[in-house]
């Protein structure tokens, strides 16, 4: 399987048809195992991120408001740091085809800490630093594959979405905001502009200092609606 076609599986949905009814109801099980069992309040949001550690991990859902309208799952975790080298892992599941993947990498220079809310010439900056070392896949069944190097160059172009929420458009409001999962009295909420495989798009972040890794409690498009279900400070684990 080549790199696009995997990470494409894991951010966009993955068939030209919509979920079947069965697929709905198992992935709605699957989230309703996941997320978390009681709304999580969280303290007001500082305009830095949470420093990077071992052991967090943060599950997110997306719901496509166009094309298919599938439904997607992705856990996020930090699996090892070592100096200035990062291993995280990505699981992903799609209502359309609930098949798991898992995407594991090693990077070096990962940003630690960094502003809760990126311009553009900021993020770029950030991504230019970082060096792929290492990144393997395993899909359903399917033995682990290690990605070659030669592909490597262009993953670090499309690993920046997976984890940077767009950058900042505009001025950031800061205000209470809340999903059925996660509430704050202080959120930083800013329009953002993202890119992905040729395509672009824009919508407001809803960004929190509290949530690991990913940095925000909800995301909101023309497009999609991704939303934090849950999250954790230790306990990951790699899963090979």
């Amino acid at each position: 399987m080549k790199l696009t076609q995997f990470l494409t599986l894991i951010i966009l949905a993955s068939c030209s048809s919509g979920p079947s009814k069965k697929h709905v109801e198992k992935f709605a099980q699957k989230v309703t195992e996941e997320k978390t069992s009681q709304l999580i309040q969280l303290k007001k949001s500082s305009s830095q991120r949470l420093p990077l550690k071992v052991g967090q991990w943060v599950k997110v859902v997306t719901e496509f408001k166009t094309g298919v309208q599938d439904k997607n799952f992705l856990i996020y975790k930090v699996i090892k740091i070592q100096g200035n080298l990062v291993k995280m892992e990505i699981e992903s599941m799609n209502a359309s085809n609930l098949e798991p993947k898992i995407l594991q990498y090693e990077i070096e220079n990962y940003p630690m800490d960094y502003k809760i809310a990126l311009s553009k010439k900021e993020i770029n900056k950030l991504v230019d630093k970082m060096v792929i070392k290492q990144m393997k896949i395993k899909v359903g069944e399917n033995p682990v594959e290690e990605l070659s190097k030669a592909y490597l160059p262009m993953a670090k172009g499309l690993l920046k979405n997976l984890f940077i929420s767009g950058h900042q458009t505009g001025e950031a409001q800061k205000s209470d905001c809340s999903s059925e999962y996660l509430s704050s009295e202080l959120c930083h909420i800013f329009d953002f502009e993202a890119s992905l495989l040729g395509s672009s798009f824009k919508g407001k972040t809803y960004a929190h200092s509290e949530v690991p890794i990913v940095g925000f409690l909800k995301m909101i498009s023309e497009q999609s609606e991704t939303k934090v279900i849950n999250f954790g400070l230790t306990g990951a684990k790699a899963s090979f």
